[in-house]
C-alpha cells in the first residue's frame, strides 16, 4: 500500500467515507503523494502526452492568435501570458519562441511542485505565481487540458456516491446523501436526470474558468481541453471519468491513488456561463479541429514526412470526425 492510499485509509476510518472530489483531489495534487505534485512524467513515454508535446504546430497556430490580440489591444508593453497548469512547460516555451519579438511577460501558475520544477525548466524566463496572486492581466491566460484535471463529484441519482472502505479493505463506492446542489450543473445543461443513473459533475471546473476571469483585466482567456457542452455532456454513454497510465488507459479510477492521472470531461457549457458572468465576451466556442483546420493544419500535415509521429498527432487533432473531435476551444475576452 502506497503512502498516500494509507493516509486516505487512515482520514475515510476516523471521519466517515469521502466524497470523490476530495478522493480526487489528494490522489492529483497531495504534496507528498499527488500524481502531479511528485512530477508526472508526460510525451510518448510518460503517463500521457498533451496535445502541445505532441503537435507544436498548436504552440504556432495560439502564437498567431496571440500575435493579433496583441496588435488589437493597441500592442501593449509588456503582453501578459499566463499559463494555468503549465504541465512540462511545452506549450509555454513554444509561445515564448513564437513571440520572441513582443515584448512578453510570461508567468506560469502550477500548483504542484514537481510539474512547476519542469516547466520552469523549459521556461526559465517566466515568473511563477500562484494563482491565486494572479491578477491585473493585461494580454492573455491560457488553460490548455487543466479544466479536466479538476476534482469531481460522482452521483448516482438522486444521491451522490462517496468513497469508502469495503469488507475487502480496498476503497469502494458507498451511498453517500443527496446529491441537491451538485446536480445544478445537470439541470443547467438541460439534463432530466434519470434515478440509479451515474453522473460525473465537477463544479470546480466553473470555478476555475471564474477565478481566471477575475485575474483578467484586459485580453483573453483561453481554454483548450475535451469535452462539450449541452445535455450530451452527461448523457451520452460514453465515459466521462477516465484513468490514465504509462500513455494507456488506466483502471480503477479508485485504486493506487497517486500512482495514475485522473481526468473528467468538461461542461464547456458551464466554463461558457462562468466566464460571461463574470463580464467576459464568448469570442469563440468551437471544435479544435476546426480551429486547427482554420490556422492551416492540413497544409502543415502535408509538410511532414508520411509516417512521423507529428503528422499522425495533427491529422488526428484536426479531423472533425476522429480524436479531434472531442476537443474544442474555447476564447472569451474583456475589452
Amino acid at each position: 500500500m502506497n503512502r498516500l492510499a494509507a493516509r486516505l485509509r487512515e482520514r475515510i476510518a476516523a471521519s466517515g467515507p469521502i466524497s470523490f472530489s476530495a478522493f480526487m483531489e489528494s490522489a492529483l495534487y497531495d504534496a507528498e503523494g499527488g500524481f502531479y505534485a511528485r512530477g508526472a512524467r508526460l510525451g510518448a513515454h510518460g503517463a500521457f502526452t498533451t496535445a502541445p508535446i505532441a503537435v507544436p504546430f498548436l504552440a504556432r497556430a495560439l502564437a498567431a492568435d496571440l500575435r493579433a490580440l496583441w496588435a488589437r489591444m493597441g500592442r501593449p508593453a509588456p503582453f501578459t501570458i499566463a499559463e494555468i497548469g503549465p504541465g512540462d512547460g511545452s506549450l509555454s516555451a513554444g509561445l515564448a519562441a513564437e513571440l520572441a519579438d513582443l515584448p512578453l511577460a510570461l508567468v506560469l501558475c502550477e500548483r504542484a511542485a514537481g510539474m512547476l520544477a519542469q516547466a520552469q525548466a523549459r521556461v526559465p524566463a517566466a515568473r511563477a505565481l500562484a494563482l491565486a496572486e494572479l491578477s491585473g492581466v493585461s494580454g492573455a491566460i491560457i488553460a490548455n487540458e487543466v479544466h479536466d484535471a479538476c476534482p469531481a463529484h460522482r452521483l448516482r441519482w438522486p444521491d451522490e456516491l462517496l468513497v469508502g472502505i469495503g469488507g475487502d479493505g480496498r476503497f469502494c463506492w458507498t451511498p453517500g446523501p443527496p446529491a441537491d446542489h451538485l446536480g445544478d450543473p445537470l439541470l443547467a445543461a438541460g439534463v432530466r436526470p434519470v434515478a440509479g443513473r451515474e453522473y460525473d459533475v465537477s463544479p470546480a471546473q466553473a470555478e476555475l474558468q471564474r477565478v481566471m476571469a477575475r485575474a483578467l483585466e484586459r485580453g483573453a482567456l483561453v481554454a483548450l481541453d475535451y469535452g462539450e457542452a449541452g445535455a450530451g455532456r452527461y448523457e451520452r454513454p460514453v465515459p466521462r471519468l477516465r484513468t490514465y497510465l504509462g500513455g494507456m488507459a488506466g483502471g480503477d479510477p479508485l485504486a493506487a491513488p497517486g500512482t495514475q492521472d485522473i481526468t473528467v470531461d468538461v461542461d464547456f457549457g458551464a466554463l461558457r456561463r462562468a466566464g460571461e458572468a463574470e463580464g467576459l465576451r464568448t469570442a469563440l466556442d468551437s471544435p479544435q479541429s476546426e480551429w486547427l483546420l482554420a490556422h492551416g493544419a492540413a497544409e502543415e500535415s502535408a509538410t511532414l514526412p508520411r509516417h512521423a509521429a507529428e503528422r499522425l498527432w495533427l491529422e488526428a487533432l484536426s479531423d472533425p470526425e476522429g480524436s479531434g473531435a472531442a476537443f474544442r476551444v474555447l476564447v472569451q475576452e474583456r475589452e
